[in-house]
């Protein structure tokens, strides 16, 4: 028998050797990141079980499988994962914990863990930091070339490489691009199979001409970018009067498609003035309305995009996207629509499941908890969608629809039932229904998610 508070004692080692364990629920509130993981491995191992003591009403939150120990009912008697859980009664004796622990302890097996499927966390100490180059100038996203070579890009246009035999850094290219507001060269991806065909994927801010952001694919040819075999496969037109918003980040999934964020490129300067989402439908106003870019079906900007790059410098559309690849109900590059400021995603290569971190507003609108919804939010989304932009954040909570001539809120959307009915919008005016976000939160601690803690707004994924 071990009695301890020594959280440090929860690791395979020291619990495999035990037949029961016996925590109180204020305890199980001080467990941490290395120690909860510990103990579902115990259980997984089949190392007999746990009996909780109600000592306090307080329940720690934002670990599911933890909370399955604290909100049972008092009483409980069931199996999770290969062992036994009691939960004894709040009035419970010393009688009553023996016969619990005839109960957990069942026929005293010796815990196997190699019935383990939770990992554990990994020793600090694995890890080396080694820095690789210093003194950039706004670097903003890399590429792992084969020979672990790193390519990375500057805003400003700087491409360079990294190379991992000699520990060189050089500068292989300057592109020529507009860096006003948040533009610049914002995203660069290796293809899938660049070791045989050495396709750069590159989007940047078009610096003289046009006023738009464009997606191009270029050869890296002995270790120079060759900026005459520059392939245009997509211009996105751009307002480069008022700030904000560009994102511009890409990845490619296991199949082979590109994905794409793109910011909603929406005046962010009168609506956080007035303290409302930008929905300005005043004429001359144009460029303050989200619902002319990210909540417009027709409109490329607010948006993740999804294409299948093609060997002759076009793209195709995959199935699965948005709309219909004919474009009859939107722009059928379009993945997931709604978005505000999707800076940074994540490709899960294993299912293809999509994540990124969605940059809030700043509101004085009042969220469900009475906090202002200025909320940051990490999506995940397992098909397309809609994901609320600007009528609806975190949770499908929504914004009232403020009318900025006469300075007075007006009714809220319907999240199951979304119309875009602003004169800005080009696109369809019923829009799929809101998906909510996975996680969301906002300056100050959150109730639901309390792993977040506080702090800055950047949500990135």
């Amino acid at each position: 028998m071990v009695t301890t508070s020594n959280e440090q004692y929860f690791n395979d080692d020291s619990l495999s050797r035990i037949s029961a364990v016996i925590l109180p629920n204020s305890s199980i509130n001080q467990l941490g990141h290395r120690s909860i993981p510990a103990l579902k491995r115990y259980m997984e191992a089949g190392g007999s079980g746990i009996i909780t003591l109600p000592d306090t009403l307080l329940q720690k939150k934002g670990w599911p499988w933890l909370q399955t120990l604290t909100e049972q009912k008092e009483g409980a008697e069931l199996s999770i994962d290969q062992g036994r859980l009691l939960k004894l009664e709040k009035n419970y004796s010393a009688e009553d914990i023996e016969k619990g622990l005839v109960y957990v302890i069942g026929g005293n097996k010796q815990a196997d863990y190699s019935r383990a499927t939770t990992l554990n966390v990994p020793d600090s100490t694995r890890y080396t930091r080694t820095v690789l180059a210093q003194g950039l100038d706004e670097p903003l996203q890399m590429a792992l070339l084969p020979g672990n070579d790193v390519l990375f890009i500057e805003r400003k246009g700087g491409v360079k490489m990294f190379e991992s035999k000699t520990g060189d850094l050089k500068t292989i290219a300057n592109l020529d691009v507009f860096t006003g507001i948040e533009d610049g060269l914002l995203g660069v991806a290796a293809d899938p199979n660049f070791a045989e065909n050495h396709w750069l994927y590159v989007y940047y801010s078009v610096a003289k001409g046009k006023q738009v952001n464009r997606l191009s694919r270029f050869e890296l040819l002995d270790d120079q970018l060759d900026q005459s075999s520059e392939k245009i496969l997509l211009e996105i037109p751009t307002q480069r009067i008022y700030c904000c918003h560009s994102a511009g980040y890409l990845a490619f999934d296991s199949q082979g498609n590109l994905y794409l964020s793109t910011g909603d490129n929406t005046n962010a300067e009168d609506p956080l003035v007035e303290g409302y989402p930008p929905v300005d439908e005043r004429p001359g106003h144009e460029l303050a309305d989200d619902q002319a870019t990210a909540a417009s079906t027709d409109n490329l900007k607010g948006k993740i995009l999804r294409i299948t790059p093609e060997d002759d410098g076009t793209y195709s559309i995959p199935d699965g996207n948005l709309f219909p690849k004919d474009g009859s109900k939107g722009r059928p590059e379009i993945y997931i629509m709604g978005l505000r400021n999707p800076f940074r995603f994540t490709v899960d290569e294993k299912n293809n499941n999509l994540y990124w971190g969605d940059v809030g507003p700043d509101t004085k609108v009042k969220s469900d908890y009475g906090e202002p919804m200025s909320f940051d939010e990490i999506n995940q989304a397992r098909g397309p969608g809609f994901y609320g932009w600007p009528y609806f954040l975190g949770n499908n909570q929504a914004f009232p629809h403020y009318d900025y001539e006469t300075k007075l809120e007006g009714p809220k959307k319907d999240p199951a039932n979304p119309i875009n009915d602003s004169p800005n919008n080009t696109g369809e005016r019923i829009l799929p229904p809101a998906q909510g976000a996975m996680i969301w939160y906002g300056k100050g601690n959150s109730k639901e998610f309390p792993l977040v803690g506080n702090g800055g707004a950047s949500a990135m994924a």
